[in-house]
């Protein structure tokens, strides 16, 4: 039998209806953050009111599924769809770029969860280099081929600016990842104790 001390020194998982509220509560702030940092990215915007060369919010969905779970993806596609929506785009337009942002976020923090395990912090080069190839470089692929894709199927731009567009999208999702994660990871992460010196 466990010992009261090792007992109490173990962590109580929430019930399931507790952990119910935490997911929702999450979700709805997530999605509230990400409109509040999306409206204020997109006032700089130049080529497109829905494309700007930077876009925090993508930094910060990857930290939020990375560091707390993949279950928080509903509050990317809600603030996601919110946006677009207020920005003009169709319905169905809105849909499918909130759903390719969503994607993006679920993509980069699975494949970083299986490959660094619980070693998330950027304290190692390996870790850097993930976090920089598929948050980075390899996960803006999807909202920027699907939303460009979109505007263009659904006449809000023209096929003849779809290129350069495509690398605008594709350029603020991978500097927003790679500016605001690694700041949000480092300011979240634990305090180690200094090491100590044997006398």
């Amino acid at each position: 039998p466990m010992s009261g001390s090792r007992a109490e020194s173990i962590p109580q998982l929430p019930s399931p209806p507790a952990r119910l509220w935490v997911t929702i509560a999450g979700n709805i702030v997530l999605a509230g953050v990400y409109i509040g940092v999306g409206t204020v990215s997109l006032a700089a915007a130049t080529q497109h009111r829905v494309v700007s060369s930077l876009w925090p919010p993508a930094g910060i969905a990857l930290f939020v599924l990375l560091r707390y779970g993949i279950r928080f993806w509903p509050g990317v596609a809600a603030g996601a769809f919110a946006l677009n929506v207020s920005s003009e785009v169709s319905i169905l337009g809105a849909s499918l770029i909130a759903a390719a942002d969503a994607l993006q976020a679920v993509v980069a923090a699975h494949l970083m969860r299986r490959i660094l395990g619980r070693r998330r912090a950027l304290s190692r080069v390996q870790n850097v280099l993930t976090l920089a190839l598929l948050g980075g470089a390899l996960a803006p692929l999807i909202p920027a081929t699907v939303g460009v894709a979109t505007l263009v199927a659904t006449g809000a731009t023209s096929s003849a600016t779809a290129w350069s567009l495509w690398l605008v999208w594709w350029t603020g999702d991978a500097v927003g990842v790679l500016v605001v994660t690694p700041l949000l990871l480092a300011w979240t992460a634990p305090e180690q104790a200094p090491p100590t010196r044997k006398i």
